[in-house]
């Protein structure tokens, strides 16, 4: 057997590592096909010169991370030489020799009883295919000022974005997105703006569907670099469910465009039909141009005939699920027959909470009265004369025309007796899926928790007031804290015994199926459904 580089571990225990020269001085480096990028610590990087640019990677701990990268420098495995850039994090447990800098090498790697070997006399395959990657050209540092002035909106703009999230990103405006990693540019970027400092300037936050952002003030440096097409500059603030940041970009140019009307704040703004809000509030910041090199979403390659296949099967197997076990609408809930009804136990000597209910805009209450109306004709509310009441809140959905009701039961949750829950954790749930499983059913159980039915006895704990009546629920509601872990173990009693040729992972209200045929997967989806 020939080796250009030397055998890497004595047997199958131990780590393969290798010694590596960069720049002339040798670091132990882990020869990691998984890592997309070479890198190192600091304490190994002292000797070497850093550029401007940035990889945003995923560390060891499932966390986002943005890592400096190198200037290109020298590296030296056994008698190859290779020169390109390499990234500097303290976040990494160990030196990796990553697929970048294996692939240049044009090393092969294979395993056996004696150990790991490499030998780099050139590839006769495709050892692996390495993520496409894009640039990104930014303004960045920019995260206090921009933080600064958020904080002081943030509780409005939750309010109007209920279920939207913060940027994975640091704050940034973007000013050129480059899938082809152009050298010519980047080496242009690099030569322009080294050493330069930019001052932005923001005059509003605006709010749509898509998000919240910050606008950004045209300028020379903005006028020559920005080059995103049908978008205006901006920072993203908040990005809202089913959208991507990219999507805030449009908004943005829109909101430049149009006419805006005062509202009764001397600060807020917004347009004709209510669906944008600007904020006037100035912000000033110094950034710093930046590369970003990211991983780039591809279009997803074209398998015409597997995807009529998969999609004509999936017809079948729907049409064969009876009407009666799909949910008609939000309050048509079931029943776990085998669920005996749930008694509350209070902490010893506890007050009994009556919080007053939260003003309601007239919108707000008639949007969540059909919700209310179909939990009374399901049996799920019931009207009561209770010592208890905490309040209920209308949260706008994301659509802006209809709203869920969300009932505040922190008071009740505090004089409730604690128990173990027994929720397990989804991350380890998903080891259990096998390497093999080819075809996947999700059951999405509807409205779960009230599918259990609450001792009639400790009903009145849990109400609320609505136009002028007291209600209470007569099933175990969202909100109470050990709602989740009740019906975990329900469901997990209810499961257990069933036997099929598939693996049934359970989380909660959400059943997860794995199948290594289509014959399995059709199989055991259907003895779901009876």
């Amino acid at each position: 057997m020939r080796c250009e580089l030397p055998i890497l571990t004595q047997n199958s225990d131990t780590d393969p590592m290798v010694e590596v020269k960069i720049e002339g001085k040798s670091i132990p480096m882990l020869v990691d096909t998984g890592a997309s990028f070479t890198c190192v610590k600091s304490e190994h990087a002292e000797h070497l010169k850093m550029s401007d640019k940035y990889v945003r990677t995923v560390g060891f701990s499932g966390t986002k991370q943005m890592n400096q990268m190198t200037a290109p420098v020298n590296l030296t495995v056994n008698q190859t030489k290779i020169k390109m850039p390499i990234l500097v994090s303290d976040q990494t447990p160990i030196n990796l020799l990553g697929r970048d800098a294996l692939c240049k090498l044009k090393a092969k790697i294979w395993c056996s009883p004696q150990g790991v070997y490499v030998d780099s006399s050139g590839l006769d395959f495709q050892m692996c295919t390495q993520t496409e990657y894009a640039n990104i050209y930014w303004l960045g540092n920019i995260t206090k000022p921009i933080s600064e002035t958020f904080k002081k909106w943030e509780k409005y703009i939750k309010a109007q974005l209920p279920n939207a999230s913060k940027p994975m990103s640091e704050y940034h405006c973007t000013m050129y997105f480059d899938p082809s990693c152009s050298k010519a540019f980047e080496d242009k970027w690099n030569q322009e703006t080294k050493d330069l400092h930019v001052n932005v300037t923001s005059q509003n936050i605006i709010i749509g569907v898509q998000g919240a952002a910050a606008s950004v003030e045209t300028n020379p440096f903005i006028t020559k670099w920005y080059k995103v097409p049908h978008s205006a500059p901006h920072i993203t603030l908040m990005v809202n469910e089913g959208f991507e940041s990219k999507d805030l970009g449009p908004m943005m140019l829109t909101a430049s465009q149009i006419e805006w009307k005062a509202t009764d704040n001397p600060l807020v703004f917004t347009t004709d039909d209510a669906s944008m809000i600007k904020i006037i509030c100035g912000s000033f910041m110094t950034a710093k141009p930046q590369i970003i090199t990211a991983p780039r979403k591809t279009e997803k390659q074209s398998f015409s005939a597997t995807e009529k296949y998969c999609d004509e099967l999936k017809q079948e197997i729907l049409k064969e699920i009876p009407e009666e076990l799909w949910s008609k609408h939000d309050t048509d809930v079931g029943l776990i027959k085998s669920a005996n009804p749930v008694q509350i136990e209070l902490k010893p000597n506890v007050k009994l909470p009556y919080r007053p209910q939260y003003p309601m805009k007239p919108e707000a209450e008639i949007g969540i009265s059909k919700t209310i109306n179909g939990l009374l004709e399901a049996g799920i509310l019931k009207e009561t004369r209770s010592s208890c009441n905490t309040p209920i809140l209308p949260v706008l959905k994301t659509d802006k025309s209809t709203y869920r009701l969300v009932h505040d039961l922190r008071a009740i949750n505090e004089i409730i007796s604690d128990s173990t829950a027994e929720v397990p954790n989804p991350n380890t749930l998903l080891t259990n899926i096998p390497p093999d499983a080819k075809y996947f059913t999700v059951i999405d159980l509807c409205s779960a928790f009230f599918s259990i039915p609450l001792a009639e006895e400790s009903q009145y704990l849990f109400a609320f007031k609505y136009r002028d009546k007291q209600y209470c629920y007569t099933r175990m509601p969202q909100g109470f804290k050990h709602s989740p872990h009740v019906f975990n173990q329900l469901l997990k009693q209810d499961l257990e015994g069933i036997e099929i040729n598939s693996t049934l992972i359970q989380y909660v209200d959400d059943i997860f199926i794995c199948s290594n045929t289509v014959e399995d997967s059709r199989r055991d989806t259907k003895f779901f459904k009876n």
